[in-house]
């Protein structure tokens, strides 16, 4: 579901009915798997939060850039 709201907000350069608050929501909990994964020296949990959290972030920043 992320990359394809992230390449609409991006290519379409508009976030029209993008929840810039739940975006961001889902940006923080992905940072607190990654801290988890850093704690525990889980790498799978490390590669697949930082994954999506970038991705989050760039929906995160579309829509604040476009909304």
């Amino acid at each position: 579901m992320t990359i394809p709201q992230a390449l609409t907000i991006w290519l379409n350069q508009t976030a029209s009915g993008v929840s810039l608050l739940s975006w961001l929501a889902y940006t923080i909990v992905g940072i607190f798997w990654i801290n988890y994964g850093i704690v525990h020296k889980a790498k799978p949990i490390i590669m697949i939060y930082s994954t999506w959290t970038i991705m989050n972030l760039m929906v995160v920043i579309g829509a604040f850039l476009y909304g």
